[in-house]
């Protein structure tokens, strides 16, 4: 079974994933030609392009890149279950509240660490944030069960 089975159509994750792929790239372009049109030299625009390109919003682009990538693969995939599965076990029969809460405590936890661990926490704490929000909050247990491949 699919994330788009339980409800996330799938459409809308890849036209979303297609739009945030050029999203650095028109960042970097935007920023050197505003410098280029505000006087600045083909150095400053370099710079203002390299700033703009690897900056704190590309970072949470990549991010959200990463989530979405995840979503479009489903809970079936191996990927998906080696990279999420253990941490799923643990969160099965916790409410979404209070697993939003775990790996949030995981994640302080695991600060200076593992820069792995530390991105797949990333990815839980919005993912389950994400769907805390949305209508599918009740299906935590399945969508957890069907990354453990617990069928």
């Amino acid at each position: 079974m699919t994330f788009q089975q339980l409800g996330l159509p799938a459409a809308r994750v890849i036209a979303n994933i297609e739009r945030r792929k050029t999203f650095p790239l028109k960042r970097a372009n935007k920023a050197a030609h505003e410098c280029t049109a505000n006087g600045g030299t083909a150095l400053d625009a370099m710079y203002a392009s390299m700033h703009a390109g690897f900056d704190r919003s590309c970072e949470i682009n990549s991010l959200k890149l990463s989530i979405l990538h995840a979503i479009k693969l489903g809970t079936g995939h191996p990927l998906i279950r080696a990279r999420y599965g253990e941490r799923a076990r643990m969160l099965k029969a916790l409410p979404i509240d209070t697993a939003i809460w775990v790996v949030d405590k995981w994640y302080w936890i695991e600060r200076g660490k593992s820069a792995l661990s530390l991105n797949v926490l990333r990815e839980m704490r919005v993912m389950l944030r994400m769907l805390r929000r949305s209508s599918l909050r009740d299906h935590l247990p399945a969508i957890l069960s069907l990354v453990c491949e617990d069928q």
